[in-house]
This record gives C-alpha cells, structure tokens and sequence, in this order.
C-alpha cells in the first residue's frame, strides 16, 4: 500500500479496511481516537475535528507553517501564571474597566471569569477583588 494515498492529514486519518483488505474511501479512521467519519473529497471537515478534538497533533498539519500560539495554547504551554503575568492581567482588566465605564463589580462575574481563565488555560486564575479594581482605578 502506498501510505500517501492510504491516508490524509499527514496520517492523522485512515480509509477504512474492509474485511476483505481493500479500502473503503468514504469512510475515514481517526487514528488517535478511532472514531469514523465520511469522507467526502476533502479534508476541511477532518481537518477541524483534529483542532478542535487534537489540538496538539494539529500543529502537524501539512502546508501548516508557523502558526500563531491561540490564547489557550500559550496558557497551557506556560503552566501556572507568574505573578508578573497576574500582575500585568489585573492592570489591564483594571484599565478595561476605567476607560470603558465598566461597573467595578463586573470583576465578580463568573461568566467574565470563566472566559479568561479558558482563554489563558489557567484555572487557577482569580479576577481582582472589587475593591482592588476601585482602588486601582484613579479618580480625576
């Protein structure tokens, strides 16, 4: 068998073997989680299912390049947060709300929480305290 015909994606999919040993090139293998999908002539759909599902093996990709680090691939590459990182993140956060007139105690939100800590892949991150952020905040 010829591996570059037999397979897509740099390998990270197989057409199906048949029981009888020939290949049914509908039908795509993942071979990192074995699930089944069709195939329909092109990548595309595979190819978003090993981002979304293997993201890791998905740096691979052929014609793939350099590609930007996502938000949470940074987080999760740089483990924990320094506490310069955190410090930095809270001067930010801070200066968001100043200059966007955000009310102090949207930093108790837990759905602006959770989508920080998601995009810095630390869960272990804490907003400022409310009282932090006004204090922060300068008054003219």
């Amino acid at each position: 068998m010829n591996k570059k015909k037999d397979t897509l994606l740099n390998g990270q999919f197989r057409f199906k073997l048949l029981p009888d040993g020939a290949l049914d090139k509908t039908k795509e293998i993942c071979v990192l989680c074995k699930s089944e999908f069709n195939y329909h002539r092109s990548s595309s759909s595979l190819s978003y299912r090993l981002k979304a599902k293997h993201p890791g093996v998905a740096e691979t990709l052929e014609g793939g390049g350099l590609r930007q680090t996502t938000l949470p691939q940074f987080g999760a590459k740089g483990g924990p947060l320094s506490k310069q990182t955190k410090n930095k993140l809270t001067e930010a956060i801070v200066f968001w709300v100043a200059k966007n007139c955000r009310p102090v105690n949207i930093v108790e939100d837990v759905g602006l929480r959770d989508a920080i800590r998601e995009l810095l892949g630390d869960s272990s991150y804490h907003l400022p305290a409310r009282k932090t952020t006004g204090v922060c905040i300068p008054l003219h």
